[in-house]
This record gives C-alpha cells, sequence and structure tokens, in this order.
C-alpha cells in the first residue's frame, strides 16, 4: 500500500489544489491512498473539484485508489473545528473513495475524548505522525501509553532512518493497523 503525495492546497492567494506530479502512472498491484498536503481548510468547489478528478484520473490509468488521505496538522484544540471540515468533505467524497487524516501525537494526550469520537464516523483511519521533520520526536512512547482509548483506526507514520522501537501496547491496541513509512529525499550536499 502506498500513500502517494499528489497535491497541496497552501497558503496565500484563493484555494487551489496545487498539482505535483506532471503525469498520472500505471502502479500496478498497488493499493493507493492519494495524499493532499493542507495549509488550510477554506476549499473552494475548484479546489474540491480538483482532487476528485485527481482521484478518478489515477483510477482510470488502471491504479487501484483506496482513497483520500488529507495531511493537516490540526491543532489538538482545534479537532471540532476539523471534524466540521472533514464531515463536508467526506459528504462530498464518492462512496467507493475511503478517508484518512494524518494526525499529531498530541491528539491522543490532550484531545477532548468527545471531538476525537465524533472523527470515529467520519475518517476511515488516523496515520499517527511521530517524525517532525527527518526525526523521530523523542518521548513518543509517552503519547502512546494515553493512547488506551483512542476510538479511531489508526497507523503509525515513522520517518525513514529515524529511530523507532514499537511501544509494548501497540501489538494489543484494538485500532492499530500497522505503519506507514515516509520517505525522504536525500539530502543536499
Amino acid at each position: 500500500m502506498f500513500y502517494l503525495l499528489d497535491g497541496e492546497v497552501r497558503r496565500g492567494g484563493p484555494p487551489r489544489l496545487k498539482a505535483l506530479r506532471m503525469g498520472t502512472p500505471h502502479l500496478p498491484d498497488q493499493a493507493l491512498w492519494l495524499v493532499v498536503r493542507a495549509d488550510r481548510l477554506d476549499w473552494n468547489e475548484a479546489t474540491r473539484a480538483a482532487i476528485l478528478s485527481d482521484l478518478g484520473s489515477w483510477r482510470k490509468a488502471g491504479n487501484t485508489v483506496i482513497g483520500l488521505q488529507v495531511d493537516f496538522d490540526a491543532a489538538t484544540k482545534g479537532i471540532g473545528h476539523y471534524a466540521q471540515f472533514l464531515r463536508d468533505l467526506r459528504r462530498r467524497l464518492p462512496q467507493e473513495y475511503r478517508l484518512s487524516v494524518t494526525g499529531l501525537m498530541d491528539w491522543s494526550a490532550h484531545g477532548d475524548p468527545a471531538s476525537l469520537a465524533s472523527l470515529a464516523g467520519i475518517v476511515d483511519e488516523v496515520v499517527v505522525q511521530t517524525y517532525q521533520g527527518r526525526s523521530t520526536i523523542p518521548g513518543y512512547e509517552d503519547y502512546f501509553r494515553r493512547m488506551e482509548h483512542f476510538p479511531i483506526p489508526f497507523r503509525v507514520a515513522l520517518v525513514e532512518h529515524g529511530a523507532w522501537q514499537a511501544p509494548p501496547m501497540l501489538a494489543h491496541h484494538p485500532q492499530f493497523r500497522g505503519y506507514v513509512v515516509f520517505l525522504l529525499k536525500p539530502a543536499s550536499r
């Protein structure tokens, strides 16, 4: 399974999808999540239409597209507002596509349980980010100790070459679905 960064919705100017790929390759025998990195949530009809068009283009090229992942760093205190955005997006997303989001480790430690529970009926999974930039966030074990009652299926996002030792609770967590490894471009010299 691949999570493939397809485009971005950046700050500044009117909201629009900035494509990051020149074409739509055929990736046989691979399940794909198309990822949109977002710096803002004020998407307009043109932005949503461009994203839906990309999902369709990847499928028409013969790819197995599972769904859309929104990569947005929603502040822990802003999960309720983010849930409203995602509810609207889910309503507009064709049923054949699943919806995934990235999530901060802080959601489990300081997030409002009711706000997190509201996401459970909207998104199919949360990919919990354990890194910042090119490094694993120190003390990640403490955050995972607080995920005992996390109400949504989740995967753990690791950074390539990052320091990681799985907390013991992960193997037994009923919502844990595996790992996603964020591949890095070689550093410029």
